[in-house]
């Protein structure tokens, strides 16, 4: 699951902060280059606080786009 919940806005670039959550019964890796690939628009960084998550655990993923989309 991965909900938005800040954007910031400046004259080059776009930051946004999403949580991140494992809805699954296993454990999850995060693998911030696939995050990448699957973020719609002009994605020129992801880094997120943990790269692996427990059943029901949650993390925060931050994104860095091109704000000339």
């Amino acid at each position: 699951e991965v909900v938005k919940l800040e954007e910031y806005t400046g004259k080059d670039l776009k930051g946004e902060v999403f949580k991140l959550k494992n809805k699954s019964f296993a454990d999850m890796k995060v693998v911030e280059e696939k995050l990448a690939k699957i973020m719609h628009g002009n994605v020129l960084a992801v880094s997120t606080k943990k790269t692996y998550l427990s059943p029901n655990e949650e993390t925060l993923m931050f994104v860095v786009r091109s704000s000339n989309e």
